[in-house]
């Protein structure tokens, strides 16, 4: 297939094998290296398939949570360079328990702890609660093979409101769970 003018295409080794990658998961041919994963109808068990093959195929050990903070190609490609030139940056991706879903929208944010599961479980759930509306999954930290910080919930509970705080500092708060 002809690839269009608004479709650019990889500028590396590095975005070339995860455009085919990311195409063989979504099922999109062809696919910009500036096409958001959401957008493209990724899903939490997309995600999964996706980052399982980007292990095989590239020794990439991102949280999966680092799909939100860079879900295009050419953003995934920068922050993973970034992670194999700086281990701490790795590491301080290993430690956060606040993913930011969708930061936009006039409505008070909405944090969410998932219990066992992590932040992508809910990407489709805060879609359906509008544009207006930002939403933060809260996650626990060791969710993505780190050690196990927090051993009871108040711990947990505490170090969740410190993470909230940096985003609204004063409440009320919304807060929800499962």
């Amino acid at each position: 297939a002809l690839v269009s003018a608004n479709c650019p295409l990889p500028s590396s080794r590095l975005e070339l094998a995860l455009t085919q990658i990311w195409e063989s998961v979504l099922g999109v041919f062809p696919l910009s290296i500036d096409a958001n994963f959401f957008e493209l109808g990724g899903d939490s068990l997309l995600a999964v398939q996706l980052f399982n093959q980007m292990q095989q195929q590239l020794s990439c050990s991102l949280p999966l949570a680092s799909l939100f903070q860079a879900p295009t190609i050419r953003q995934f490609a920068a922050l993973l360079q970034q992670s194999q030139s700086a281990e701490s940056a790795l590491t301080s991706l290993d430690r956060v328990s606040l993913v930011a879903i969708q930061t936009y929208g006039s409505r008070r944010p909405l944090f969410f702890h998932g219990g066992s599961a992590d932040a992508l479980t809910w990407a489709r759930f805060s879609r359906l609660l509008g544009a207006d509306q930002p939403f933060y999954a809260l996650q626990r930290p060791d969710l993505d093979g780190g050690d196990v910080v927090h051993t009871t919930i108040e711990s947990l509970a505490t170090a969740c409101i410190e993470e909230i705080r940096q985003v609204q500092p004063e409440g009320p708060y919304l807060l929800g769970g499962h």
